[in-house]
């Protein structure tokens, strides 16, 4: 059973609100152009965490940008990421 959505335009709690200010100075930079796009994570020690982004008319770019910049942080610790298919994706469809 999957959860429901939890996406909403305000923020929700103290993290949320920390990250949606920064969008707030991303937003308003002069050198912002207006297909500059922005993700912004915020976490504590407790591990409370909350995410933000500005610029996205789809939420799937927004992943898209978040795994190929994930890639890129792995790679600056001798790391790579790979997706494995699973479930149903019959055997010679797997890339």
């Amino acid at each position: 059973m999957s959860k429901s959505p939890t996406v909403s335009d305000t923020p929700q709690d103290r993290i949320t609100r920390i990250a949606d200010t920064m969008l707030t100075v991303f937003n308003n930079h002069a050198e912002k152009r207006g297909a500059d796009r922005a993700i912004v994570f915020v976490t504590d020690t407790v591990k409370e965490g909350g995410i933000a982004f500005t610029g996205y008319v789809d939420n799937r770019d927004a992943i898209v940008d978040l795994i190929v910049h994930l890639r890129a942080m792995l790679r600056t610790q001798g790391l790579d990421l790979h997706f494995v298919p699973v479930g149903t994706t019959p055997p010679k469809e797997r890339v």
